[in-house]
């Protein structure tokens, strides 16, 4: 439902006191200014307008969001865009076991990275099968890295994206896309 001004308000402060919030290069008034054309904003259309504007920047028709421990969240944020598109890039948990055990994100033990490896697959393999088809798709990161142009064309083709040999050439604006 639409939100009340007090929780707009909250949603505006939680948004722009957030550490990694100027990486996006928003300002705050700027924001205000988008969240005040919404009308009656919902909080759907509170986060859409945060891309809008990256959008009309970019000159993008379309966003997403990579942020890994939305795997957790398939299901709240379906509901919250229904016509959201998820893809689940899962790497081999010897690989992310380990990363996670070097960083000690989960404790002393390799047997907690990995642990929180099998949650994290478990809960989005669950919740993305659950969804309507045309929704959820499963991609091996190791056979993105094998054949990258064959995933990617998978991947646009369940998006209704177009495949352009550019999405290969990443690596070479990646640091002005980094922050």
């Amino acid at each position: 439902g639409a939100l009340t001004p007090e929780q707009l308000e909250r949603a505006i402060a939680i948004c722009v006191n957030h550490p990694r919030w100027r990486d996006i290069e928003i300002s705050s008034s700027e924001l205000r200014r988008a969240a005040s054309d919404l009308g009656s904003p919902t909080l759907a259309s509170f986060i859409e307008s945060i891309y809008a504007i990256l959008l009309a920047r970019s000159g993008k028709s379309r966003w997403g969001d990579k942020t890994p421990g939305f795997v957790l969240e398939i299901d709240r944020l379906q509901r919250l865009f229904p016509g959201a598109h998820f893809i689940h890039i899962i790497r081999d948990a010897r690989a992310v076991s380990l990363s996670l055990f070097e960083k000690r994100w989960f404790g002393p033990h390799l047997r907690n990275a990995a642990g929180r490896w099998a949650q994290c697959v478990q809960t989005g393999m669950s919740s993305g099968r659950g969804l309507a088809a045309g929704h959820y798709l499963e991609v091996r990161f190791e056979d993105l890295v094998r054949d990258a142009e064959a995933e990617l064309r998978r991947a646009c083709d369940f998006l209704g994206m177009q495949y352009s040999s550019a999405m290969l050439d990443y690596h070479e604006r990646a640091a002005m896309n980094i922050a």
